[in-house]
């Protein structure tokens, strides 16, 4: 599942790939709503993801509430939704 899915399906996404840029990496903080786990630590998995803690988990959450608002496509009035998101990235291009 790309993580995209997981995210609008409410997911923490854990990613296993070293040397990856995410989408959005320039203006999402992955960090907040993600788990990274090295490819060289693929055998630990089931260890490392025991290990967090339930704040943690919730504060993981937290960010993928965040996060979820933007890629789904929410209008409300005085929301980044998709097309905010959208045109930050494509600023951030432009501008670095």
């Amino acid at each position: 599942m790309r993580a995209e899915d997981a995210i609008l399906h409410g997911c923490i996404p854990v990613i296993i790939m070293d040397n990856v840029q995410t989408v959005f990496e320039s203006i999402l903080e992955w960090e907040k709503f993600s788990v990274r786990v090295k490819e060289s630590e693929v055998h630990l998995l089931p260890q490392l993801l025991a290990a967090y803690t339930d704040d943690q988990i919730l504060e993981l959450q937290k960010g993928i509430a965040e996060v979820w608002t933007r890629s789904s496509g929410s209008w409300f009035e005085g929301r980044q939704d998709a097309l905010s998101t959208m045109m930050a990235w494509l600023l951030s291009r432009v501008v670095s």
